[in-house]
């Protein structure tokens, strides 16, 4: 059985090629348009049934134009929110109302409003993480200045 050998080019070839993987989003163009997340750091609310409802916005437009995000969570009744967390960002401030008027499910609107109208592209997307029944994802899209529904069983 022989030894293989590598040959000396194809060492080469690993650091070009993790050079460019590094530096290849830094060759993305900017555009005049900004883009509303996803970033992870759009609110989590914990809830005393052990769930985790993470509401991710993501609006595609100028930030500067987004006067405030608003976020309504629907919960079943019986069901209270133990805990709100806003992990901040550069971004526009957010709001979260939690409302227990469900039978079962989670229902979440979502209003982005613009401070002088503009309409963006609008996708609400909500993870829903529950202790013992693993996760669930629900997306749902529309525009700015208007009520973005999504519903998690």
């Amino acid at each position: 059985m022989r030894a293989r050998r590598l040959i000396p080019g194809r060492l080469l070839l690993v650091p070009i090629v993790l050079a460019g993987a590094a530096f290849s989003p830094l060759a993305v163009p900017r555009g005049a348009q900004a883009h509303y997340g996803p970033c992870y750091d759009d609110p989590t609310v914990w809830l005393s049934n052990k769930a985790k409802i993470h509401l991710i916005s993501v609006v595609q437009g100028n930030l500067n134009q987004v006067s405030q995000v608003t976020f309504t969570l629907h919960i079943p009744v019986g069901v209270t929110y133990t805990q709100i967390q806003y992990t901040g960002g550069h971004h526009p401030p957010e709001v979260v109302n939690v409302v227990s008027d469900q039978s079962s499910g989670y229902l979440t609107n979502e209003y982005a409003a613009t401070k002088k109208g503009q309409v963006y592209s609008l996708t609400l997307s909500v993870h829903d993480i529950e202790h013992g029944r693993g996760s669930q994802w629900a997306q749902n899209t529309g525009t700015t200045n208007e009520n973005v529904q999504v519903f998690v069983q």
